[in-house]
């Protein structure tokens, strides 16, 4: 089978990817698709598990390929099989992604009946998803090599007669599932049905015990009977006895109510001249919320700032208003401004006009007349004016030009044009100045009136307290007055309270009490053990009651058990149940036994061949440095170096040798498991190989894609670059 011409709205792709056959280089940036191309290709064979759900840190392939574009998931894979170009289509429907599946041939358009949505992959292929994922499908994310029912079965098929239908881990999964359902603990058919023949016994057992309970309860409850009735008569004895301490107890209340009808009267005497409670708790709230205003008031007056320092002010400003502040440097701004701009009369041309006359006349007397000479005398004197009067107008400029920058220095600015600005800075901080200043002296104003008014209140709530309370001076003592005066109050209300209780009391005592026997010392002796005999009596009485209730529940219980009989003819049941489970547990024991015998056999016949290859392809990669593999059912894997003949697990490897491990195993799966035809497709599997060992695997893979297409997915551009030198090196060959 070859793969040519793929087509997908997958995840990131709507792109068309043509393919030549043998072995074909897909290099490409992260990023790019490489990986969406492996799952769009695996998605087209083997189509999309809809139950498949979200976890932690994976994404279903239903929502993490959802094409970006919003268009839906779809694609088409073009290919030549069995010398036949067949077109595979798969479309998605409202209901699930890529479930609308054609196979047809890609001139005619006629359906190819052999393939469908269900076997496509495993025809074309010659696996399951499952053995396909674990041999033909090398990516740098899972090279690792795990177990699987699937694999087990294709493994098994090399050494048998090809049957992929039967498992060890199936038949394994099927004894194991059937002995806990015979004799797991608790659940097993064997430990319930163990349970309910114990459970039988018991109740064989506990009708018997309960018969003679009810024997022994019988007698115990008329033996507590007649201790009732012997108790009952002491504590008759013992009521009449406190009778007579009921009648002391009245008199003594009466005295007692006597002495606190005294005090409830004194109280109400001393309350009538207090203000009631109400008005005592809101004068104490107006003293608390009095102080408070004040403590308030005396700390904000502490936390005042400083008063704000007064700004360091230019001379020029410094007892000027800003009106004539604002005059004065707009005078200073025009005359340094005129004097700037008055501009200096240059003499120098008149000069050199009066020397270039005076080399003239000289030159004219040499060669025409001496008496030219004169003129000379005229121009250099000419000269000598200018020259002076140029001197004169550039000291002048110069003194101007100073008494402009005097004029600037004393504004502290350094052009006459930043004097405005200079003044609006200078004027906003005096301003800023007046008004800290204000605001300090309003704040400093209103905490002093705060303080004042809070004093005022407390002077007007000491004469209302000095009406009752004239001891009271000051707002500490007042509040001390009003707590006394509430005291009193509450002091008046528990006594008038407690005497109200206390006569409810004695006119209850006074109704149990009735007629009093005359007392006498006899009847008195027997309130010595009035405690013992009424526990006593209470605990027989417990005790009673018990016993009968015991008695009936034993009565009950005969009642609601099962016939003797049926429970002899149900404990035998069970036991011969018991015994047929046992044998079966045993010959399920048995079975696992000679099956576990089995499958060592099978690994030992099925590792080697697996093995050798996988050796044989891992030596190559390594240079020979590795020489062989040993790999069980369980696929854990070991190595041997040419060097040493210790085994090594594939955790003793670097990352980089061990992918190059899986990678051998890999190639030696496909090639024994799957058609010789199906492709091998790397998703940048060669990303941890060094690259000596990154040319080696290009050097098999091009031998293997001889007999079966290679599609290699590669970030890297090494790959490139070796296949280029390879085909260089042939060329020359």
């Amino acid at each position: 089978m070859k793969l040519l011409k793929l087509q997908a709205s997958f995840g990131k792709l709507n792109d068309t990817m043509t393919l030549d056959g043998g072995l074909d280089l897909i290099t490409a940036p992260n990023e790019a698709g490489k990986s969406t191309w492996t799952a769009f290709l695996i998605a087209m064979f083997y189509g999309i598990d809809t139950a498949e759900r979200a976890s932690k840190g994976n994404l279903p392939v239903k929502t993490k390929y959802k094409p970006w574009s919003g268009a839906p998931m779809q694609g088409t894979v073009e290919l030549e099989w069995n010398g036949r170009r067949i077109t595979l289509e798969r479309r998605s429907t409202a209901k699930a992604p890529m479930s609308e599946f054609r196979a047809y041939e890609t001139a005619s358009g006629l359906p190819v009946p052999e393939l469908s949505a269900e076997n496509c992959g495993e025809v074309l292929l010659g696996a399951k998803r499952e053995v396909f994922f674990r041999s033909a499908l090398l990516r740098q994310l899972d090279l690792q090599v795990t177990k699987d029912a699937e694999l087990e079965k294709k493994l098994a098929s090399l050494v048998t007669t090809g049957d992929e239908t039967a498992s060890f881990y199936v038949a394994e999964r099927k004894l194991r599932d059937l002995r806990n359902r015979i004799c797991r603990a608790g659940t097993g058919i064997l430990p319930q049905t163990k349970a309910r023949h114990a459970e039988v016994e018991r109740e064989l057992s506990d009708i018997h015990l309960v018969q003679q309970s009810c024997i022994d309860l019988a007698a115990s409850q008329k033996q507590l009977e007649t201790k009732k009735n012997h108790l009952g008569e002491v504590l008759e004895r013992i009521g009449r006895a406190e009778q007579i301490r009921k009648a002391r107890r009245l008199r003594e209340a009466q005295a007692q109510i006597a002495e606190q009808e005294k005090t409830v009267a004194s109280l109400k005497e001393l309350t009538g001249r207090l203000p009631d409670v109400s008005a005592l708790h809101a004068l104490k709230s107006r003293c608390r919320k009095a102080e408070d205003t004040l403590h308030t008031a005396e700390m904000e007056k502490l936390a005042l700032p400083a008063a704000p320092a007064s700004p360091s002010l230019p001379e020029w400003l410094e007892g000027r208003s800003e009106e004539k502040a604002r005059a004065e440097a707009k005078q200073a701004q025009e005359e340094a401004r005129g004097l700037q701009e008055a501009k200096e009369q240059n003499y120098l041309p008149f000069c050199v006009i009066a020397i270039v006359l005076t080399l003239g006349a000289a030159a004219l007397g040499l060669f025409v007349h001496p008496a030219v000479y004169s003129l000379c005398a005229v121009f250099a004197a000419l000269g000598v004016f200018f020259l002076a009067r140029g001197r004169k107008q550039k000291k002048l400029h110069t003194e101007r030009l100073k008494k402009a920058e005097a004029i600037c220095s004393r504004y502290g600015v350094q052009t006459q044009e930043d004097i405005p600005a200079e003044l609006a800075r200078q004027l906003a901080v005096r301003r800023e100045y007046e008004q800290d200043r204000d605001h300090y002296e309003q704040r400093v104003l209103a905490t002093e009136q705060g303080i004042d008014e809070a004093q005022a209140q407390i002077d007007a709530l000491l004469s209302e307290i000095a009406v009752f309370a004239p001891q009271a001076k000051t707002l500490p003592e007042a509040v001390e007055a009003l707590m006394a005066a509430e005291h009193a109050h509450d002091a008046f209300l528990t006594e008038e309270r407690a005497l109200a209780r206390s006569q409810q009391q004695l006119e209850s005592l006074q109704q149990l009490v009735g007629d009093v026997p005359p007392e006498s010392e006899k009847e008195l002796e027997v309130l010595e053990d009035e405690h013992e005999v009424r526990a006593a009596y209470q605990q027989t009485v417990r005790d009673l009651q018990n016993a009968t209730d015991q008695l009936n529940i034993a009565r009950g219980r005969i009642s609601a058990k099962a016939d003797a009989v049926m429970l002899g003819a149900e404990s035998e049941q069970l036991s011969n149940q018991i015994e047929a489970l046992e044998k079966r547990s045993a010959a399920i024991t048995l079975a696992y036994e000679r099956l576990m015998q089995a499958n060592d056999s099978l690994q030992a016949r099925f590792s080697p061949q697996l093995s050798q290859l996988a050796g044989t392809y891992f030596g190559e990669l390594t240079g020979g440095t590795y020489d062989r593999i040993f790999l069980d059912r369980e696929m854990n894997i070991q190595v041997t170096r040419s060097d040493d003949p210790l085994q090594r697990p594939v955790q003793a490897l670097s990352c980089g040798t061990a992918d190059q491990l899986y990678f051998a195993v890999h190639l030696a799966m496909a090639e024994l498991l799957l058609n010789p035809d199906c492709p091998l497709i790397l998703d940048d599997a060669l990303i941890n190989f060094d690259d000596e060992r990154a040319k080696r695997a290009i050097k098999l893979l091009l031998r293997q894609s001889a007999q079966r297409q290679v599609i290699v997915f590669s970030c890297h551009r090494r790959e490139e670059d070796f296949l280029k030198a390879e085909a260089e090196q042939e060329n020359c060959g």
